[in-house]
């Protein structure tokens, strides 16, 4: 298991606006939890957990349940796309409907 403060040190580096504006406390148990979820989804890999961690912090609490994320995140579960593969189809989709 990854340590969140590790977690926390990458998305502070990256100057996550959420992260930044929260307590260290709440840092903790948000990037926590944030971790606990992306488990579920079968992620591992500490990249994976970084953008993972990112995501939920730019796109809020419950993204997961929100359109691309409710049928990518899936995808990801089934291996049948990798996090960085299913980001790129949410970017692209996101670029075709502006």
């Amino acid at each position: 298991m990854v340590n969140p403060k590790l977690i926390i040190d990458v998305l502070v580096r990256n100057r996550i606006e959420p992260l930044l504006d929260m307590t260290p406390p709440k840092r903790y148990s948000s990037v926590q939890q944030q971790l606990d979820a992306a488990l579920q989804w079968g992620l591992r890999d500490t990249p994976d957990l970084v953008s993972y961690c990112t995501l939920a912090m730019l796109h809020g609490e419950g993204f997961e349940s929100q359109s691309p994320w409710s049928s990518l995140l899936p995808a990801v579960r089934r291996t049948e796309c990798n996090l960085r593969q299913a980001i790129a189809i949410a970017e692209k989709g996101n670029h075709e409907s502006q």
